[in-house]
């Protein structure tokens, strides 16, 4: 049968846009997606590559007339990725109405997320309600992923679809002034959150981004380590993978903070704890990477934070991608 595409491109989550394809409009029509860039969705960080089994989570509205009614329930349906065809398809077939046209709304992966749903608010505004735990151990971290379209679509025409981060990230460089003089031995990231509920607004905003409100209520903080490996510290910093959190509101300077673990080369470990309120930052935001550089010298320890997002460049390196 022949299926309209829904391109789902990865590279719409940091540019917004996607290519535009038009296929046969013969009957039974199959709704499916399918991906042509993908962007990195799972802990570490650096890495491209999607899992297998990556699915997510699509709702869709469909208007006839001055009709507006449900698609799919609230609950939307689970679209995988086909081992052959690269299609990303129902997990049980799911086709176009013949009238009317039909507005998407994704999450993703669903590996991320604990419930969830779609509905519409007292505005008529769509949005979604997601709750997720994260892991504590980053290497097995998924991002959390929401889509919304640009607009009601027709059947005889595909549809681009925006992804926007709902987490942030933390990650960590360290270097020395002197190769060597220094080893670090364990950084931890102190009392972040690493479960919380969001809601997505899904409308159609003027900067076409997704708008997240978390709230962490009952939530319990947590001790995230992002290294526990001995390493010497070179001119050259290292840099750690980094770590998902949940966005918080407001950074406190006694308890969001770094600490450290090293040897300034006097066989005796030394800890220290820095504060994550450096410079600018005093809250974490959603789609947001914050950097924290750690330079030792000599006669002290320096912090100096950067706000990235994701696609954004710092020093000549693609961040988050």
């Amino acid at each position: 049968m022949k299926r309209i595409l829904l391109i789902a491109s990865a590279v719409a989550i940091v540019a917004g846009c996607a290519k535009v394809t038009t296929v046969d409009t013969a009957e039974p029509q199959e709704i499916a997606f399918k991906a042509y860039n993908y962007a990195a969705t799972k802990a570490p960080i650096e890495d491209n590559v999607l899992p297998d089994g990556y699915n997510m989570y699509v709702h869709a509205f469909h208007q006839n007339g001055s009709n507006f009614t449900e698609y799919f329930s609230n609950n939307g349906v689970v679209f995988e990725k086909g081992e052959d065809d690269g299609y990303w398809s129902g997990n049980t077939p799911q086709y176009w109405p013949p009238q009317g046209t039909l507005t998407f709304n994704a999450i993703s992966p669903v590996d991320a997320i604990s419930s969830h749903k779609f509905n519409l608010d007292a505005e008529g505004d769509a949005v979604a309600s997601i709750s997720a735990t994260l892991s504590d151990n980053s290497t097995n971290q998924y991002d959390l992923l929401v889509a919304q379209t640009t607009g009601p679509t027709e059947r005889v025409s595909a549809v681009n679809m925006t992804f926007d981060h709902a987490l942030a990230q933390v990650q960590v460089t360290a270097s020395a002034s002197a190769d060597g003089v220094v080893t670090i031995k364990d950084i931890t990231l102190d009392n972040s959150y690493q479960e919380g509920n969001v809601v997505a607004m899904l409308t159609v905003n003027d900067d076409k981004s997704v708008k997240f409100a978390w709230d962490t209520k009952d939530k319990s903080h947590k001790k995230m380590t992002i290294t526990s490996t001995a390493e010497e510290l070179k001119s050259t910093a290292v840099k750690y993978p980094g770590i998902l959190v949940v966005p918080e509101q407001e950074l406190k300077e006694y308890i969001h903070t770094l600490t450290i673990t090293y040897d300034y080369g006097l066989s005796k470990d030394i800890k220290t704890t820095l504060p994550l309120t450096s410079g600018d930052i005093t809250a974490w935001e959603a789609g947001k990477k914050y950097i924290y550089n750690i330079g030792f010298s000599a006669n002290e320890i320096k912090i100096n934070p950067h706000v990235a997002t994701w696609g954004e460049e710092v020093d000549g390196e693609t961040v988050g991608e």
